[in-house]
This record gives structure tokens, C-alpha cells and sequence, in this order.
């Protein structure tokens, strides 16, 4: 069953439902060493997060082994952010 998740989790990086994500964040926050303020409009882009190479090793190729270790248990779960990047 583990790489049956791992595939679904890969599903998910690359099939983007919603690629950007407005968001509105309930407290001020920083960001990069930007401070953004309670209220401030912003815009999440899942696409490039999902696919940036800074965080995925070759990111436009389909591998569900990324999300497995050699002993076939999940990992990278944590950097997977799917249904807007979860909780703000």
C-alpha cells in the first residue's frame, strides 16, 4: 500500500486542482523578511511551489519514490501542500 500512497501523493504535486490560492492571513506574519500585515490580500501559487527544483529533485518528472524510503515507508509528506497549503 505504500506506494499507492506515494502515487496519489505524486498525483497531487503535479495535477494542480487549484493552482493559485488566494489567502488572507488572520495575523501578521513574515515572509522571506517581508512583513505582511493582518488583512493584507495574498496569493499562494502551488504550481510553482510544487514544481520548483530548490525543493523537488527533477520536479516536472513523475516519481512516486519521492515519497518513499528505501525500506518503501512515506516520506516527504511535509513538503507536499495540496487543498491550499493547509492551515494560515
Amino acid at each position: 500500500m505504500p506506494y499507492t500512497e506515494a502515487t496519489l501523493h505524486e498525483i497531487q504535486r503535479m495535477a494542480n486542482v487549484a493552482p493559485l490560492i488566494p489567502r488572507v492571513p488572520a495575523k501578521g506574519l513574515s515572509f522571506h523578511g517581508y512583513k505582511i500585515k493582518k488583512g493584507t490580500s495574498a496569493v499562494l501559487n502551488m504550481v510553482s511551489y510544487h514544481h520548483s527544483p530548490e525543493l523537488w529533485e527533477n520536479p516536472n518528472e513523475f516519481s512516486p519514490e519521492r515519497f518513499l524510503s528505501q525500506n518503501m515507508e512515506l516520506i516527504n509528506i511535509e513538503k507536499l501542500h495540496v487543498f491550499g497549503g493547509g492551515k494560515y
